[in-house]
């Protein structure tokens, strides 16, 4: 049994501790078990734990409940225990047990016997991975400063073991109160350990383990315990970490052993024979995922950019078919459909999960077209550009909004997250393609209308397409067509003219040469042509109709209406003079409802 040192000089150190924790006793160690000194789970069984006793006990490891029965005893046959100290495993496949307990720094024997657990046989004969540490060239080094080689922690990570020293602090003694980290091959063999990091935790580390994530870990002081935690690769002792108290503190319990019950608590082990487990949740509240979409649909040989938010990391799959798997927002490229699932984790590696579909289809193919116009209202005079408050004040909603009278497109333009949304949006518009000879639709795309005048697809910013265009569907690439642009509360424009709608092909709203009707179907803001504002009913027609919609929803602020029709959230005189500067303008009559 290894002595506890009182410590008194916590506030010395500035260091603090949570409140935020639950330490419950849930039952006592099997009988056999005298000193625990080593903990690990078994894997497959959450209810089942190993353990060992401490130096000059049996050469077994024990399978218990945790209701104290004991289930499986392991012989090591071909090792004594000289000063077994800790458990670490595998994913099941191995434990590895520390004997290197080396209290007065003298020992040249040091080893990690590796053990197979496959069909929990009753003897083995273990695997032997013994070492030196390459600092240490006294046995025991002159005098207490130096002596900082006693070893009573590890975990297996990744095909490495990961040993912490003790380190007992002595005020007399400058340089003593730190933890050595060192790393050993997980495979038999005689090796130099090496040393990677050492930590200032003042309080002596007992035992340590990592969680199944990876993303934390855990070194049990007694009466303390850090969590560590938002470290890069294997520096665990380069991120941040948290103290916690473990109770008693006076007189204190003899904790020696640790393991991950969860991503955020622990089994501990007391030498007295109590079982704790000591919940840290509070203080790192799991991840809520959300996802831009559920469903995404995609032309074959195409990319859709998806989009996950309330963790802080990610990590997707399957990988197949993504760019970035482990950020929040890869690049899916899928030859057929697939199912996605996004896996979110906080800074300790708790989990919450969503998943995406992407649909792969075999799409038509699409006639790009370059459309731009002004908006009156939202035309800001001089700048030239138009105001993009809706979009900044998070009122400018995702999906397409003309699913509904008159329009009824059905349309599924859409983007995934708020944060997709370019910056430069103003609002949605819909371009329609029109039959020469009836002006019936025959094609109809939503796209974001940007502050330049341009008009952008949908599918074009998810891919972080450069060049704003529209995409259109089912044209035949030797016939002319018309172009027209509806908005939420405009008079709708067409081309003056029908158009060969080859690649490349602009349609440019703000010259009245290209609209018809000319001056006529536009409003000239002093430097610029618009489409007029104050259509409020969408019927084509500006009219006491509209004044009497407006009326309706006067004085509302912080929305997205049909009625404000400078974009700037309000419904208010403002609009109403836009309205009333428009009285009796006729729209495009082939664009009436």
């Amino acid at each position: 049994m290894k002595p506890v040192v009182a410590f008194c000089l916590l506030l010395l150190l500035g260091h603090s501790f949570t409140a935020h924790a639950q330490q419950t006793t849930i039952g006592t160690l099997p009988p056999v078990i005298t000193e625990s000194s080593g903990l690990e789970n078994f894997t497959g069984n959450d209810s089942l734990l190993w353990s060992h006793n401490d130096s000059g006990g049996q050469p077994d490891v024990y399978l218990f409940s945790l209701n104290g029965q004991l289930l499986q005893t392991i012989h090591v046959s071909n090792s004594a225990n000289v000063d077994w100290e800790d458990l670490a495993q595998d994913y099941g496949q191995h434990l590895y047990i520390g004997d290197f307990g080396n209290n007065a720094n003298n020992r040249t024997d040091l080893k990690i016997l590796k053990i197979p657990l496959e069909g929990l046989p009753d003897t083995v004969a273990a695997e032997v991975i013994a070492y030196y540490y390459p600092d240490q060239t006294a046995f025991p080094p002159a005098g207490n400063s130096g002596r900082n080689f006693d070893m009573e922690a590890f975990f297996y990570h990744n095909d490495t073991l990961y040993l912490f020293s003790k380190n007992v602090f002595s005020l007399t003694n400058p340089g003593t109160g730190y933890t050595k980290m060192y790393a050993l091959p997980a495979t038999p063999g005689n090796y130099a350990a090496q040393l990677l990091d050492s930590l200032s935790t003042f309080f002596p580390v007992t035992a340590a383990d990592i969680s199944p994530s990876g993303k934390a870990a855990v070194l049990l002081c007694y009466t303390r315990m850090y969590v560590l935690y938002n470290f890069s690769g294997n520096q665990f002792l380069n991120g941040q970490h948290r103290l916690y108290n473990i109770q008693p503190i006076f007189p204190p319990k003899q904790t020696e052993a640790i393991a991950f019950k969860d991503c955020a608590s622990v089994y501990i082990t007391a030498e007295d024979g109590d079982l704790l487990v000591y919940d840290f949740s509070a203080d790192f509240p799991p991840p809520i995922v959300q996802t831009g979409s559920s469903h995404v649909t995609i032309c074959a040989g195409d990319t859709a950019q998806l989009f996950a938010w309330g963790g802080n990391s990610y990590a997707w799959q399957p990988q197949t078919g993504l760019i970035l798997p482990q950020t929040a927002a890869p690049f899916a490229h899928p030859a057929q459909t697939t199912l996605y699932t996004c896996a979110a984790f906080n800074e300790i590696g708790c989990t919450d999960t969503a998943q995406v579909l992407v649909t792969v289809e075999n799409c038509p193919d699409a006639t790009p077209l370059t459309c731009k116009i002004w908006l009156e209202g939202a035309y800001q005079t001089g700048m030239p550009t138009m105001n993009t408050y809706l979009n900044s004040a998070g009122l400018l909603p995702l999906t397409q909004p003309f699913n509904r009278p008159p329009w009824n497109y059905n349309g599924p333009e859409g983007l995934s997250a708020p944060f997709v949304l370019p910056p430069e949006a103003v609002d949605w518009v819909l371009i329609e393609v029109r039959n020469t000879t009836s002006q019936t639709v025959v094609s109809r795309r939503a796209a974001l209308l940007l502050n330049n005048g341009f008009v952008q697809d949908a599918t074009q910013i998810l891919q972080g397409t450069a060049n704003p265009q529209t995409l259109l569907y089912g044209l035949n690439s030797g016939q002319n067509y018309y172009v027209a642009v509806q908005t939420r509360n405009h008079l709708a424009v067409n081309s003056s003219n029908a158009l060969q709608l080859a690649p490349g092909t602009i349609v440019d709203f703000t010259l009245p040469q290209n609209v018809q009707s000319g001056e006529k179907a536009l409003k000239f803001l002093g430097a610029a042509w618009a489409a007029c504002a104050g259509d409020g009913n969408i019927d084509g027609v500006i009219s006491f109709e509209d004044f009497n919609k407006y009326i309706t929803g006067a004085g509302a602020s912080g929305i997205y209406s049909d009625l404000d029709f400078n974009y700037d959230g309000m419904v208010n005189i403002a609009d109403y003079q836009l309205y009333q500067n428009n009285v009796s303008r006729i729209g495009v009559p082939a664009i009436r409802h």
